[in-house]
């Protein structure tokens, strides 16, 4: 999620990164982790999204615990039909 957070950081034009804050930030949302195993390893390699090979695991992953929606920054999700993406900067809690 640094990473992401990173790049849109630097394509707004703000340098300044503060870890602390932003994994403060991250944390403040509702994350469930999501443990890997080989049923999730095996279900990435049958994927075939139009997307980079890193997030096949991430697809996996989701497929796997019936997940619908999530909050990323990552806009290769919105190439995947069954998943509905909210940006964080857009996201309000419920």
């Amino acid at each position: 999620m640094l990473v992401k957070l990173y790049k849109t950081l630097s394509a707004k034009g703000e340098n300044k990164l503060v870890i602390k804050d932003n994994i403060e930030a991250i944390l403040s949302l509702p994350i469930t982790w999501l443990d890997l195993d080989i049923f999730v390893i095996e279900t990435a390699s049958a994927l075939d999204y139009g997307v980079s090979g890193v997030d096949y695991l991430h697809f996996a992953s989701i497929e796997a615990n019936s997940i619908r929606e999530i909050i990323s920054a990552d806009l290769e999700i919105d190439e995947v039909n069954s998943i509905k993406r909210t940006d964080p900067l857009e996201y309000r809690s419920r």
